[in-house]
């Protein structure tokens, strides 16, 4: 039986909250390695942020990227990179939740200035407000509105907007996978049934969070998974602990496991939330090169598809990763932003003057579209 989350009386609190408190708790209880959560008080009210390294070329255009990391393998190069191009950075917001959270009662005003007092005594040089929504269709009105002012106050007090991450998702308004396949000209369907058919043979489970079959031993073999994904990704940021997944995986009980297997051996699993009548991916791990063999990828899309349509969940949230496999799926996007405030007058300058090339995700979509 689906049991329906909804949102914790904290949770009402706060504007942009795609994800169950627990699920952010375990984030600021087990952050990301080389990360220090920072809490900023003011009014009553709190927001939490962290600190961290901030590389400018994490989120460049892919050919930027493939340029740099080449000349990465140049200890001197690398060297000067590390050294004078990364800085450490006072983010808001969380590596967790899609977008990041605020008090909805909170006065833009006092928190802006707050927020800057608290940044210009710190030894950082970056200050980033991070995944803004804008006119996201996930969201309520009163959330787009207040996101809106937010954006126009910090844009006022000299903030840099920068696109981060494209959102997929899915609107669950049709009644079958094969209705959903129809969109797709004969030889893109085609493409989708093979490998379907792929994955005939994988047994699949699912499993509540908390549940007695997230043992120690289990825990750590997910978390492995997990790395292979973070390993084989092009963005090395926010790299989670096993103390986390532990957290997650046995300290809570609002979230669903679909564990992938292959003769008695996990090759693959994906950890999401329902909310309301959201279906949210939020994290999957793989065992390569396994799961390319059975082409896992696809084969949970389709499947949390059909999740969806057995539950009657209207919405499907794929996160912000592979947004050109996504875009093959067929998902729609929404840009998240990112409010960028840079002590250094003349470093602030130049990344201005440069910032659609660490705008990656938006550069691809609007190719796409094209």
């Amino acid at each position: 039986m689906l049991k329906y989350i909804e949102k914790p009386d904290i949770l009402k609190t706060l504007f942009n909250s795609l994800e169950p408190e627990s699920f952010v708790d375990a984030f600021l209880k087990q952050p990301p390695e080389n990360f220090k959560i920072k809490k900023i008080e003011f009014n009553e009210h709190e927001v939490y942020g962290f600190f961290a390294d901030l590389d400018l070329f994490t989120t460049v255009d892919a050919k930027i990227k493939t340029f740099v990391d080449r000349l990465r393998l140049f200890k001197p190069f690398d060297y000067i990179i590390r050294k004078f191009l990364t800085f450490n950075t006072l983010f808001i917001g969380t590596t967790v939740s899609e977008y990041s959270l605020f008090p909805n009662s909170m006065n833009l005003s006092e928190f802006t200035n707050k927020l800057l007092t608290v940044f210009q005594k710190t030894g950082s040089q970056f200050l980033v407000i991070k995944d803004l929504p804008y006119e996201s269709p996930l969201l309520t009105n009163d959330e787009n509105e207040f996101s809106k002012k937010m954006i126009s106050s910090l844009q006022n007090n000299g903030f840099v907007l920068v696109a981060g991450q494209a959102l997929a998702y899915l609107p669950v308004d049709f009644d079958s996978i094969d209705e959903y396949l129809k969109k797709f000209s004969s030889n893109r369907r085609n493409n989708f049934r093979r490998k379907m058919k792929a994955a005939a043979g994988l047994y699949l489970q699912e499993f509540n969070t908390g549940d007695n079959y997230f043992t120690d031993e289990i825990a750590e073999i997910l978390y492995n998974l997990y790395l292979n994904v973070y390993n084989n990704s092009d963005v090395h940021f926010d790299k989670l602990t096993l103390p986390f997944f532990k957290q997650v995986l046995q300290n809570t009980y609002d979230g669903k496991v679909f564990i992938y297997s292959d003769k008695n051996k996990i090759i693959g699993f994906n950890l999401c939330y329902v909310m309301n009548d959201y279906f949210v991916d939020k994290y999957r791990g793989y065992l390569y090169p396994e799961s390319h063999d059975f082409k896992l990828f696809f084969n949970q899309f389709f499947d949390e598809i059909k999740y969806c349509l057995d539950n009657e969940l209207k919405t499907y949230i794929i996160g912000g990763a592979a947004p050109e496999a996504k875009a093959y799926l067929g998902c729609n996007f929404t840009y998240t932003y990112h409010a960028v405030y840079i002590k250094n007058p003349i470093i602030r300058f130049v990344l201005t003057k440069l910032k659609s090339c660490f705008e990656a995700d938006k550069r691809l979509i609007e190719g796409l579209k094209g």
